[in-house]
């Protein structure tokens, strides 16, 4: 009679890196042919290729088959002999989907006090409802640390102008994305911690080299403050600047 290889289960979920995807079970039993039937299982980690490179699973000779934990997708077939011929049940496909993975930017690096600032979350791998939590720390960049406290949003963009610095100078503050998936066997995803430094709250200081000079007599005058743009009364921009007053006045930074 003619060799049937028989059916074996469709698996159509999507897991992640780790899954134990349980017994392929055997719908139909392999039957017919000549003699004695002999089974076995072969495995193809190259499931889209038009022709997969398969690869015989040792002492898997059973009707049903356990496969382990996986880590790509792989796919199932049962692999039926006879004393002429050999057969080929239907394709069993686990598909595994990438880890979630989670890296973010800003479009700046150092601000002032209460200046907006823009996060953005770059994502990848992981299935299922995957959601982002951003975080911050005012003490570390340590994944470890106690310090990592919640903040609103949950897109992929996070805009920021709440931060303060009240110190004279300026300091770190240390942001970080979580991406969650729903899937059991995903791993959660938590980006590496990004650094915004951030400058004292604007606060221009003047001095000079001199408290008292002549008409037209030359004074060097210095300005700092925060990171925006300086503006002197008379439109001069320079920090350092040098200026020879004829008549006693006030010049503002």
């Amino acid at each position: 009679s003619e060799l049937l290889p028989g059916e074996i289960t469709i698996k159509s979920d999507i897991n992640c890196a780790g899954y134990n995807p349980g017994e392929i079970n055997s719908v139909t039993n392999p039957s017919g042919g000549k003699g004695t039937l002999t089974i076995s299982w072969e495995m193809s980690e190259g499931c889209s290729s038009i022709e997969p490179t398969w690869a015989t699973i040792s002492s898997a000779t059973s009707n049903s088959y356990n496969p382990s934990a996986l880590q790509k997708t792989t796919c199932y077939r049962r692999k039926v002999v006879d004393e002429c011929k050999t057969r080929y049940s239907n394709v069993s496909i686990l598909h595994i989907a990438d880890d979630p993975t989670v890296i973010i930017s800003s479009d700046k690096n150092t601000i002032c006090s209460h200046e907006t600032f823009t996060l953005t979350a770059s994502t990848a791998g992981g299935s299922g409802a995957c959601t982002i939590a951003w975080q911050k720390n005012l003490k570390s960049s340590a994944p470890t640390s106690s310090f990592w406290e919640n903040i609103d949003g949950q897109n992929l963009i996070d805009s920021q102008s709440t931060i303060e610095n009240t110190a004279p100078e300026t300091k770190s503050v240390y942001f970080r994305a979580i991406y969650d998936c729903s899937l059991s066997s995903c791993n959660r995803a938590t980006s590496e911690a990004f650094e915004i430094q951030v400058a004292p709250i604007l606060n221009v200081s003047i001095g000079a080299n001199k408290t008292k000079i002549c008409s037209g007599e030359s004074i060097d005058l210095t300005a700092t403050g925060c990171l925006e743009t300086l503006v002197w009364s008379d439109t001069n921009s320079d920090a350092i600047r040098t200026y020879s007053p004829i008549e006693t006045g006030f010049i503002v930074a």
